[in-house]
Formats: C-alpha cells, sequence, structure tokens
C-alpha cells in the first residue's frame, strides 16, 4: 500500500493519505493487515525487483570523509550505454523506482540517455539522482534534458551537511556549499515548468562532525532555499549491519564512520523540526526510517522483515550485484551475458538469500522498502499526529 502511494504525484498521495488516516483505527488495522499480507506474497512472487541502486559510475569531484564508498571512488568501472540497455532490457517488472547514483551521477556524459533507456524499454516510473551539487549549471542543463525527452518522474536530492565551513571541510572542496546551495536553488526554478520533476530535496547524512551546527543547517534549508530537508544516519557495512555472516558482508565502509555521539538527542531535535512544520506522509516516514535506525544502534534488533534481494537490489558500476548495499557482490553481470533475470536466479543469488535471511542493519532504503509491508509500522504512520513539544506514544 505504502508503495503505491509512493508511486503517486505528491498532493494526490497526500490527499489519499490523509482520507485513510481519518478511518478509524478498527478499520485501519484489518485493511492494513490484509494488504500487506498480500504485498508480501505478490513480491516474493515477482521475477525481478521493482526497486534498483544502480551505481553509474565510481567517479566523484569530492572527497567525503563520511562517504561509504571510503578510498574506492575514481576507479575504471562504469558499464557502457549499451550493456545498460541489455540489462535494462532483460527486467521483467516496471521499474517503481531506481536510484542512479555513484560517485557522482552527473559526471556521466549520457546520464540523459541512460534515463531514456530506463523510460522507453522498462517503462520506469521514477529515477531518483543523488548529487553532491558541485556543477550547478551542468546539473540543471542535464536535468532539463532528462526532463524533456524521458517520460520518468525524476526527483533529485542535493547533499548539505552542515553551514559553509563544516560542509566544505567535510567534501575536502573549497566552495562546495555555496555550489550545492545554487544548484537546489536552479533546480527548485524548474519545478514550474517541469511538472515531472517531483521534488528537489536536500539530504543530510547526521555524524559526529555535523551534530553541534544542525540548527544552522535547518534554518538555513527551510528560510533561504525552502527545500524539503532529508536526513540519514552516516552508514557502513562494519558498523550498521548486524547478523551478517562474514563472508556475506560488503566492504562499503566510510574512513570516518563515527556517529553523532548524542544519538538520542540529534533524533529528538530532528523529529521536532521535521515534524514541527510537516505532517505529511513524506515527513512522518523519514522520521520512522530515522527512529528505526536509532533503534537498531541502541541494540533492539530488527525492526522490520528485511525484503532486500526480493523488492530491492544493487547494481555496481562494474556490474556487480548485491541484494543491498551492506552485502557484497554474489556475481557479475558480464558473466550472465547482461541478464539480470537469470542472474538474479542463479545459485549464487539462491545462496545469498540464505545467507541473509536473519540479518538487519540501518540502511534508510531497505527500512523504507521493508517496513511498506509492516502492519504495525503503518498503523504508525496513520495514526493521528502527535502535537509538536507532546511525548511520543510508545514503540511497540
Amino acid at each position: 500500500m505504502l508503495q503505491k502511494l509512493f508511486g503517486m504525484k505528491a498532493d494526490r498521495r497526500q490527499a489519499l493519505y490523509e482520507a485513510f488516516c481519518a478511518l478509524p483505527a478498527f478499520v485501519r488495522s484489518p485493511v492494513l493487515h490484509v494488504a500487506c499480507r498480500a504485498g508480501r506474497r505478490h513480491v516474493r512472487g515477482l521475477p525481478t525487483p521493482p526497486r534498483l541502486i544502480w551505481h553509474v559510475t565510481t567517479r566523484c569531484n569530492a572527497r567525503c570523509a563520511h562517504c561509504f564508498h571510503g578510498g574506492r571512488l575514481n576507479g575504471p568501472e562504469e558499464m557502457p550505454a549499451d550493456d545498460f540497455r541489455r540489462v535494462v532490457a532483460s527486467l521483467r517488472v516496471r521499474l517503481r523506482s531506481v536510484t542512479l547514483t555513484g560517485g557522482e551521477p552527473f559526471l556521466r556524459d549520457d546520464l540523459p540517455a541512460l534515463c531514456l533507456i530506463l523510460a522507453y524499454v522498462n517503462r520506469t516510473d521514477l529515477v531518483t539522482l543523488p548529487t553532491n551539487g558541485l556543477q550547478p549549471e551542468r546539473i540543471a542543463d542535464m536535468l532539463d534534458e532528462i526532463l524533456r525527452t524521458a517520460t520518468t518522474r525524476v526527483n533529485v536530492q542535493v547533499s548539505l551537511d552542515g553551514p559553509p565551513d563544516v560542509h566544505d571541510a567535510l567534501r575536502e572542496v573549497p566552495g562546495a556549499f555555496e555550489r550545492a546551495a545554487r544548484t537546489v536553488r536552479l533546480l527548485g526554478e524548474m519545478r514550474t515548468r517541469h511538472p515531472r520533476l517531483d521534488q528537489v530535496a536536500v539530504m543530510t547524512t547526521l555524524s559526529a562532525r555535523n551534530q553541534d551546527r544542525l540548527p544552522e543547517l535547518v534554518r538555513f534549508v527551510r528560510d533561504d532555499l525552502g527545500a524539503f530537508h532529508k536526513f540519514q544516519w552516516i552508514r557502513g557495512a562494519a558498523t550498521d549491519a548486524f547478523g551478517v555472516p562474514a563472508g556475506a558482508l560488503g566492504d562499503l565502509d566510510p574512513l570516518q564512520p563515527d556517529k553523532p555521539g548524542d544519538l538520542p538527542g540529534v533524533l529528538r531535535y530532528v523529529r521536532a523540526e521535521i515534524l514541527g512544520r510537516d505532517r505529511s506522509l513524506a515527513a512522518r516516514r523519514q522520521v520512522e526510517i530515522l527512529e528505526q535506525g536509532a533503534a537498531i544502534l541502541a541494540g533492539h534488533g530488527p525492526t522490520v522483515r528485511c525484503l532486500a534481494g526480493r523488492v530491492d537490489g544493487v547494481i555496481f558500476a562494474d556490474g556487480g550485484v548485491a541484494l543491498c548495499e551492506m552485502s557484497r557482490p554474489f556475481a557479475r553481470l558480464a558473466d550472465w551475458d547482461f541478464d539480470f533475470f537469470r542472474l538474479w536466479h542463479g545459485p549464487e543469488a539462491r545462496s545469498m538469500r540464505e545467507a541473509l535471511s536473519r540479518c538487519h542493519c540501518t540502511h534508510p532504503c531497505n527500512l523504507s522498502t521493508s517496513m511498506a509491508f509492516e502492519p504495525a509500522v503503518l498503523m504508525r504512520l496513520s495514526a493521528p499526529p502527535v502535537p509538536p513539544g507532546a511525548p511520543e506514544p510508545p514503540r511497540p
């Protein structure tokens, strides 16, 4: 149900969400239980995942210590567009969402062509493009071409991790903050002429290096940029994946993986800032993901039954395929003639699914996907919102 809601335009999604929230709990609860059971049966029979994280390059023009690629960026690996098309053509279901990431995806000159392939070969619904925003004009020009030629909806997430001095130090690029802010402004202006540009958001990675300066950044994003502000915990396979067998654990780890020292305090602050001004489904879902991540880091175990490897999949720039970013690639597309369907049902894939059947992690993409099939989570999201300043209700 939540998956279908997020496949809609934001205004229609919010209207349906509010109508559902107005129903009494004794109506919402059985509806959600039936929908989630049916949804789980459906996704377990899917021939290929409806959501992908696709690393289209390892090239990057920043040097972020909190990036979970660590020191493995700027390698030669990059799948040519012809092979990209072959992989897309082998998918057996329409992609509800694909994140084209890197590295910095806008460094690929053929990024518009890749989006065109997704639109016309697969009829992909939503493409999300995360960016460091260091090349405002190039990013705006490429996005304009994507929106003029492809039929997909597009979300863009521009990274801002603190006020200017903090952000530039984290990125190790002088002037990075001003360039990223200009990118947000340019893309925000584009929304008036491109209705398929669904969202231009700011993404902040919460870490020990920016926790004390968050209020300055939050005020800037809210009052100056007017953008939707998203947050995620800094993460890496070594620190944020639990119950993964040693041979299956991935090696994506930041060079400086330090979590905020006062993680509960940072969570309280971010929750108050988000819900104090926005009670939309998108805002409440974001808080839920942060809360689940914090609960996992506090040692409370799994918060959802993970569907990575069923609903989600990952393709790396060298053609390696993994069930999730926290696990190692189990096969390479080149060895399967770039046929994702065959690879996804091969013996290596089955073996990895068994190895990862009891793990859990803080990865926001996997939490977001999986919680869409959890009735208890959906009941929380559809309950009347707690007034600002009021204590949060206990979580089961």
